[in-house]
This record gives C-alpha cells, structure tokens and sequence, in this order.
C-alpha cells in the first residue's frame, strides 16, 4: 500500500515537470514576434546601420519552406533531409531459470533489446516564407520529425547488421542469447517541407541566422522550435497536452496522498 503510494507521488511529480515543459513551451509560441522574413531582414539592416552588424537579438516565429541546395541523404532510406536519425536495435532472447514456491525449476525466454548504433546528422538550411530566405541553425531546437524507416531485420553476416552506409556490431549479449532481428528505424526533417519555427534570429558573421536564444550569463527560457505543425495547431496540440498533465498529477497526487496515508496508518 505504501509501495503504491509513492509510486503514484512520484509519477504526480513528473507530470508536474511535464506541464511546466509544455507551459514554457506554450508561453514561447505566445510571446515571439510574428514576422516576414522580408519585414526581418528590414529590421537587421536598420539595426545594422544605427549600431553596426552583430547587435540583432529578435525572438520571432516563422512559417515557410526547408529550402537547401545540398541536403544530407539519410542512411536508410536515402531520403534528402536537412536533419535524421538512425538508430539499430538488437532484439535477443536469453533463457532464464525460474524456481516456484515449491523448489521446482523450469526455463523460460526473457526478450530483451540493446541499442547497436544511433547516428544522427543535421546541417544549417534556409527557411523560404515567400518574401524572402532566412538561414535556420537547428542545433539545440526541438524538432518534429518524419519517420521513414521501422522495420525488423533478419540476423546477417555472422554477427553483423547491415543498413545504409555502415556495419553495425550485433553487441555482445548475454551467454546463451538468441538473436532474433535488428529493428531498423529513422526519422527525418526532409527538404521542401512547410515548418513553423521559433527562435531567435540574429546577424552575427554578417548573415542573418535563427537560432537557439542564448541570454548572456544566464540559461535562457525561451525555446527554440522546428515544428510541421502551423502556429495554431501547435498552440492547441500543446495547450492540450499542458492540461492533460495538470489533471492527471492531480488524480496521481490524489491517489498517492491517500494510499499513503491508509498505508502508513495500517502498516501495509
């Protein structure tokens, strides 16, 4: 009963860390400034002009199109992208030994999974909103993906799994395990794609850029978004999500606090 309880306590408390995540992540889609890139690039050169290059600290939100005239091709799929991911992952059986409540063993496959190899690759692209191009450095952002590849293949080449560009080690395991396959998957930001982002475009290097907001000296709270999602389906998705946290942390705070409770006063 005690067990129980805490339990609950404990998955109340990261629900609270999950409203408060998507709360900020709502407060930034809010408060950035919404802007043409044509009416941006106005904004640098006059700040340019007045101040000298590298003084443009703008948070905004944009929507347009991955443009890039040399994308990446991810590993799998060879799919032109600005960003992806691949990951291999083993999947094993081990057999354990059991022995029940009256000293009588009996062996059974336990599955497990190990992560063989995780690749992940992105590079800078321009953002094309009809008025203009702007270049967007996704590092550090929180990007939504494309998944192009998930499936599950056959054990190769004594010990070996192959997809893509590379040869990935099968792991080592446990003594007597059993491959049963490597599950395959990637994800991709593909080029000529719509995106809404948020962030901060600045004119360092003499090239306006969005980017991950820093503030000097201080960790910064607003966030740097890629989505593939409009501003409004955004807001909406993530508002949704911030009160489903709220109300499920109350219903686990609730049930934790009472089970807590009964336990501590039967001790059970």
């Amino acid at each position: 009963m005690k067990f129980l309880g805490v339990f609950f306590l404990v998955i109340g408390v990261i629900l609270e860390f999950v409203r408060r995540g998507n709360a900020a992540k709502l407060l930034s889609i809010k408060s950035a400034n919404s802007t043409s890139i044509k009416e941006l690039l106005a904004i640098a050169r006059h700040i340019a002009d007045e101040l000298g290059s590298g003084n443009l600290r703008e948070y905004v939100k944009l929507q347009g199109k991955i443009v890039c005239a040399e994308p990446l091709r991810s590993e799998l799929k060879q799919e032109p992208c600005v960003y992806y991911n691949m990951s291999v992952t083993r999947i094993y059986e081990v057999p354990v030994v059991e022995t029940d409540e009256e000293g009588n063993a009996r062996e059974k496959l336990v599955r497990h999974e190990e992560r063989v190899t995780n690749n992940t690759r992105m590079i800078s692209f321009l953002l094309d909103d009809g008025t203009g191009t702007l270049r967007v450095d996704p590092v550090g952002s929180t990007m939504e993906t494309i998944q192009v590849a998930s499936e599950l293949r056959e054990h190769l080449l004594g010990g070996e799994a192959r997809g893509g560009e590379g040869d990935y080690d099968a792991g080592s395991g446990s003594a007597g395990s059993k491959t049963l396959g490597y599950r395959h998957e990637e994800v991709i930001l593909p080029i000529d794609t719509q995106v809404f982002v948020v962030g901060t475009a600045v004119d360092a290097g003499g090239e306006v850029t969005l980017r991950q907001p820093v503030q000097p000296n201080q960790k910064s709270d607003q966030k740097f978004l890629i989505s593939l999602q409009n501003e409004d389906a955004l807001a909406k998705a993530t508002m949704n999500a911030a009160n489903g946290a709220k109300w499920a942390m109350a219903v686990c705070l609730g049930i934790g606090s009472v089970l807590l409770v009964v336990g501590l006063a039967t001790g059970r």
